[in-house]
């Protein structure tokens, strides 16, 4: 089991990942989340996490997969994600800024830069 803190000012998330390769999320401690956990994906094999003001962001790796996504702080429901890149990273890094989350992705061959913020945008880049 792995639990990364995903944390901004006063509120904190944990991401847990299990053993059994299920990942959640579980809310703040406060608002309609509660402490509640919401279930993210299945087979996750890996998982990063930053804390933004407008809530957790997300980055997991399943067997060749890697997907991002942004939750809203008080709900748990996800405001913008998808597809990264396949492939195992060398290196990642999630810098979160106070609207979202920009995420380095380092492959073999290449870099990806995702952005995620909180009005629902998500790009993907590939150099």
């Amino acid at each position: 089991m792995k639990t990364v803190y995903a944390r901004y000012k006063n509120s904190t998330w944990p991401v847990i990942l299990y053993s059994n390769g299920n990942l959640t999320c579980q809310g703040p401690g406060y608002g309609p989340w509660g402490t509640e956990k919401v279930h993210i994906s299945s087979n996750v094999k890996n998982v990063w996490a930053a804390g933004t003001a407008k809530g957790p962001a997300i980055l997991y790796q399943s067997e060749n997969s890697m997907e991002a996504m942004l939750l809203f702080w008080n709900t748990g429901k996800e405001v913008a994600g998808g597809h990264v890149c396949d492939g195992h990273p060398m290196k990642v890094r999630l810098e979160p800024h106070r609207y979202g989350v920009v995420v380095y992705v380092e492959l073999p061959n290449s870099l990806v830069r995702v952005e995620i913020d909180g009005w629902g945008h998500f790009k993907v880049e590939r150099k």
